[in-house]
């Protein structure tokens, strides 16, 4: 990729925020799909698409735009921030949570992924909430040891086993 390729990258991306920023979701998916042929890599572009397709309500679309987002870019806070909000509105509340802890490790001053984690695990109900390390401590071995975990309540640990 040459140096003028990254550079129209850029601008169409920064055109496309623009259209996104004017309700104008099918113009800034054109735009971007145009600049991830002079750059495929381009995380802002990813990001920005997944962006997109959300205010459209391609939901499944957008998810995978930011997945790949974050796959291209994990020390980018934004692009966590972005999936996190993306989960959030498709119910996935654990995995945004995750998302935006994730926003949060790599800029602990990130006040808008505070006040989306902190709306999360309201959504989410604290007797419900446990941070992923703890969530799950290990694997089943078997069928037979899934059946018994899950079936009084789970590896969250509500509900009583017997």
């Amino acid at each position: 990729m040459s140096l003028v390729d990254s550079e129209t990258a850029k601008q169409m991306c920064e055109d496309a925020k623009h259209a996104l920023a004017r309700g104008e979701a099918d113009s800034a998916i054109g735009r971007l799909q145009q600049a991830l042929i002079f750059h495929p890599r381009s995380a802002d572009a990813k990001m920005l698409l997944g962006i997109a397709y959300a205010q459209k309500g391609m939901m499944d679309e957008a998810l995978d735009a930011l997945e790949e987002a974050v796959s291209v870019s994990e020390r980018n806070p934004v692009v966590h921030f972005n999936y996190g909000s993306v989960l959030m509105k498709v119910g996935r509340v654990l995995e945004a949570i995750t998302q935006f802890e994730e926003a949060l490790r790599i800029n602990p001053a990130y006040d808008k992924a505070k006040a989306a984690l902190e709306a999360a695990k309201k959504q989410w109900g604290e007797q419900m909430y446990m941070p992923p390390s703890t969530a799950r401590p290990h694997a089943p071995t078997s069928h037979k040891e899934e059946a018994a975990t899950t079936k009084h309540g789970g590896w969250f640990g509500w509900g009583k086993k017997k």
